[in-house]
This record gives C-alpha cells, sequence and structure tokens, in this order.
C-alpha cells in the first residue's frame, strides 16, 4: 500500500510526507491501525483472518499537527465495551483518548480527549519530543525525550489514572525515566517494575512501580548497552523488552 499527501502539513520539517510510524492490532486481533506521524493520521485496516489480507478502512484524522506515533489499549474487565485506545503525539506532546467502537465491518475511533505530557500550566521545553505510550492496569504512562526534567541527561516519564467509567485521563505527575531520549519502554509482568531505554545515552534503567497507586519511585539499577548515542541521530539504544 502506498500512501499519499497533498501537500506539507502543519511542521513542515516533519510533516513534509506520510510517516507511518508504527503499527499494532486492536485487542480482537481483527483490525490493523497505524499512527501516520506525516499525515496526522490514524490508519484503520480490517485483517482477514484466513489469509491475513488487509483492507483500508476509513481512516481518522487526528489534530492538525499532532503527530501521531504510538498507541496503547486499555480494555474494561467487562469485555470490549468500553475499550479505549490511546495515542501519544510526538509533536504536540500530548495524548489523545479515542473511544473504540464495534458493530460494522471495521472500528470506530470517537476522539474524547488530548493532554498534554506535562501539567497544566507548563509548556513542553524546546525539542522535546513524546515518544511511547503504554497502558497498565488503570493508569498510562508517556515518556518525553529530551526535555531535561531531571538534569541534562535525565528525561521525564508522564503519569495518568484512567476513569473506568468514561476512559479519560487524569494528569497525576512526571517522575525521572532516568535515561536520555527514552525512545522505548515496558512494564514487567508484575507491575512492579519498568525498563526505560535510552537512545542516546545508551542506558536501560530500570524503576520501580506501586502497584496500587500506579506511581514510578526508585531507580533500582542502570546498564550501559553498547554505547552512548548522538543526540538527534537514529543512534544508540534502539527498544527495551522483558522476557518473563
Amino acid at each position: 500500500m502506498t500512501f499519499t499527501m497533498t501537500g506539507k502539513g502543519p511542521v513542515p520539517s516533519r510533516q513534509d510526507k506520510p510517516h507511518p510510524h508504527s503499527v499494532f492490532t486492536d485487542p480482537t486481533g481483527k483490525y490493523l491501525l497505524s499512527a501516520d506521524l506525516g499525515a496526522d493520521l490514524l490508519r484503520v485496516f480490517s485483517i482477514e483472518a484466513s489469509s491475513g489480507k488487509l483492507t483500508s478502512c476509513a481512516s481518522v484524522a487526528t489534530g492538525a499537527g499532532d503527530g501521531p506515533r504510538h498507541g496503547s489499549w486499555y480494555v474494561p474487565a467487562s469485555g470490549t465495551d468500553g475499550t479505549m485506545l490511546y495515542i501519544v503525539n510526538e509533536l504536540a506532546n500530548s495524548v489523545t483518548s479515542w473511544k473504540v467502537g464495534y458493530g460494522g465491518s471495521c472500528l470506530s475511533l470517537t476522539k474524547t480527549q488530548s493532554i498534554s505530557t506535562y501539567a497544566a500550566g507548563k509548556s513542553a521545553p524546546s525539542g522535546s519530543k513524546a515518544a511511547e505510550v503504554h497502558v497498565f492496569g488503570e493508569f498510562v504512562y508517556a515518556v518525553n525525550r529530551n526535555d531535561k526534567t531531571f538534569g541534562s541527561t535525565s528525561d521525564s516519564v508522564a503519569t495518568y489514572s484512567i476513569n473506568t467509567s468514561t476512559g479519560s485521563l487524569t494528569y497525576v505527575e512526571a517522575t525521572n525515566a532516568h535515561t536520555y531520549y527514552p525512545r522505548t519502554f515496558q512494564v514487567n509482568k508484575a507491575g512492579t517494575l519498568v525498563a526505560f531505554g535510552g537512545q542516546t545515552s545508551g542506558t536501560v534503567a530500570i524503576v520501580e512501580r506501586n502497584t496500587t497507586t500506579g506511581r514510578l519511585g526508585n531507580m533500582v539499577t542502570s546498564l550501559l548497552v553498547g554505547g552512548a548515542g548522538t543526540a538527534g541521530n537514529e543512534d544508540g539504544l534502539s527498544a527495551v523488552i522483558w522476557i518473563e
């Protein structure tokens, strides 16, 4: 599939062409979505179970200049009714909440909220770029790269709580990711630890997580993997995952 744009987006330096930054399946496994940072779109495809063939559904427009990058799902214990998709927007430094609807040949997405990756009243530092978002339990986490909130090589992670009735987010706090340019992160299966991968610092930092409050705590340990990268370049540490 080839994607095109009729012109440049609101952030021309990053939105001069389509830029499908990530792809991920929905919780049912019946749909594939792509966050297109360049086109400010969430591209949606249905998956033919027998062959894996994709069929294009209607794309969903994000906010102009959002630059959607990565997504994560919240599914209530009662089932798919009330399912939410949370998208982190690199260019807008925000997380957008989308209510998911099933029932037709394609899923539907309805925007319900957009909230900054910084506390109310605080602007995103110049050069900061939101990177990845994950849901764990009733909490959402999103990392910021190059904001230097906790020092010249220490960026931040935002924590939000989920209203389980509406799916809306409430900003809780910003804490230290203990890495520089945290491109990727993941919570362990028990929910007790979070691994942050600093692309430019070249380090993996393991941070405590409170399973009740969802708040992140002290760094347990940090390890240099390979070598440090160069700020603004696609070198250094690329990804981190738990094997459990």
